[in-house]
């Protein structure tokens, strides 16, 4: 659980990184974020990956979070999984 927890907050910052990396190349060389593909798709991927990256983050934080019912385990991460596991 913790590995697929951080390696998916690994592969979210990763895509955030070269979203923004490709528009920062594009303003680098004098083009508006709109008018050339790299500019735009980076700008895109920037943007909308914002959003999953902080869920990741919660999800990497939340297993470390104690059991409310205070067993002392992770069990108190069993209502996010489950709700995610329906929602995909």
């Amino acid at each position: 659980m913790y590995v697929t927890d951080y390696l998916g907050l690994a592969c979210g910052l990763g895509g955030v990184v070269l979203g923004w990396a490709l528009w920062l190349g594009s303003r680098r060389r004098g083009w508006t974020a709109s008018s050339v593909w790299q500019g735009s798709l980076g700008l895109v991927a920037a943007g909308l990956g914002v959003l999953p990256v902080m869920l990741e983050l919660f999800l990497a934080w939340d297993p470390s979070d104690a059991d409310p019912s205070g067993n002392g385990d992770c069990g108190g991460t069993t209502v996010v999984h489950g709700v995610l596991a329906f929602l995909t």
